[in-house]
């Protein structure tokens, strides 16, 4: 039986969120996250241009990070805030995740940064003072950015 594409992204979005959902999150807590250059290049330039207005610099989360792993996959289906099942994408932790930032179609982070700065809604979110957390994934040319407090 030949498998779909979006049958195979499905299961596996469905294996992190159960993954993640049994971690204790006291561990999940104590790893730093394994990210790619492209991620840690898209934190600097956020938090670069938040002390250029003199915010505080976002602390990478790993919990957040963890999100942003689901929701990386997840627009690769469904490229929108609603996760692939129409759901809101803070459903995963509504308790943790208070903003999102999804790029695609850039080619690199420095232009993925500069579409997300030179929209304003989206540029409210990624200097709103009050984010202190980030977790940034990138699959393809997806990026998922997620903050909280």
């Amino acid at each position: 039986m030949k498998h779909s594409k979006k049958s195979k992204t499905m299961a596996i979005i469905t294996l992190l969120i159960i993954a993640i959902a049994t971690t204790p999150l006291k561990t999940q807590a104590k790893e730093e996250p394994a990210m790619d250059a492209e991620s840690i290049q898209m934190i600097n330039m956020i938090n670069t241009e938040r002390a250029s207005l003199g915010l505080s610099q976002l602390q990478i989360d790993p919990i957040l990070y963890n999100y942003t792993i689901i929701r990386a996959a997840e627009s690769t289906q469904v490229f929108s805030h609603t996760r692939p099942d129409g759901s809101p994408y803070y459903s995963i932790n509504p308790n943790l995740i208070w903003g999102e930032l999804l790029a695609y179609g850039y080619g690199s982070a420095d232009m993925s940064f500069n579409a997300l700065k030179n929209d304003p809604p989206h540029y409210y979110v990624m200097t709103n003072p009050n984010f202190n957390k980030i977790g940034v994934y990138h699959i393809d040319d997806h990026y998922a950015i997620l903050l909280g407090f």
